[in-house]
């Protein structure tokens, strides 16, 4: 456990092969795990929480934080109330994002909204044009502040099987034109399930989503859409059948 850092709860710079597993970090002013300009690292099998940057009112404090990095696998992992982003590769190439939980990015502990960025995962951008390949598959995203999953300005994203509920934007993308893939995600009781724009002249590819089908998603095609904020890791949620959709839900097999 690590708690009550004046800066990063847990920082690698500049190291490759780093493997950080089973680690709870929490209140702190900066992100839970900080994995600056590092190549093949893992953090897996982790919960950070309650992490803010009041010198810039929480723009710098994410749950995990991927600058300039390379070959990441980030998984199974519990991140929520994190200032800016839940997980952060603004700058990262090779990162394969899958099967963690963001709750509430973007928001302090006690509901108040921080001026951080405020996305669940953040898959890319400010990299020019080059390719991110970056792939983010199979997480939860819930009640974040501005978007549940964005490719923001990047290109060469494949962000698929993702389900986000509560967000003010389920998907975003932009600029990074058809190098960016949306498939086969869902989305529910989002303000908007998607923003997707051709600012680059070319749209982002979009298949099989829930918001390009003739589907209506309800609580009823789920076990449960109850969340506990005492959750803090993903085999909680999976027991508690959250997000899961029922054996007779229509949405079952169409994206």
């Amino acid at each position: 456990e690590l708690r009550n850092s004046a800066g990063c709860l847990f920082r690698s710079r500049l190291t490759k092969g780093v493997r950080v597993q089973w680690v709870n970090a929490h209140h702190a002013e900066g992100s839970a795990f900080n994995m600056q300009e590092c190549e093949d690292w893992e953090v897996s099998y982790c919960a950070g929480w309650a992490v803010y940057s009041t010198v810039n009112d929480g723009e710098t404090a994410d749950g995990v934080e991927g600058s300039r990095c390379d070959r990441a696998h980030v998984h199974h992992n519990f991140f929520a109330w994190c200032g800016d982003d839940g997980i952060d590769f603004v700058i990262g190439k090779r990162a394969l994002v899958e099967n963690n939980v963001v709750y509430r990015a973007g928001y302090l502990a006690d509901g108040r909204p921080g001026r951080g960025n405020g996305n669940g995962i953040k898959a890319g951008g400010l990299w020019g044009t080059n390719i991110h390949d970056n792939v983010v598959r199979g997480n939860i995203i819930i009640g974040s502040r501005e978007s549940g999953i964005t490719a923001n300005d990047g290109f060469g994203i494949l962000i698929e099987h993702n389900t986000t509920i509560g967000n003010k934007r389920g998907y975003a993308g932009r600029r990074g034109g058809d190098t960016v893939r949306f498939v086969g995600n869902l989305s529910h009781r989002d303000q908007r399930a998607a923003l997707i724009d051709n600012a680059s002249g070319a749209k982002p590819t979009e298949q099989g989503n829930s918001w390009n089908l003739p589907v209506t998603v309800t609580d009823a095609d789920f076990e449960s859409v109850t969340f506990d904020e005492a959750w803090r890791s993903w085999a909680q949620l999976v027991a508690a059948g959250f997000a899961k959709l029922r054996p007779d839900s229509d949405l079952k097999g169409r994206g």
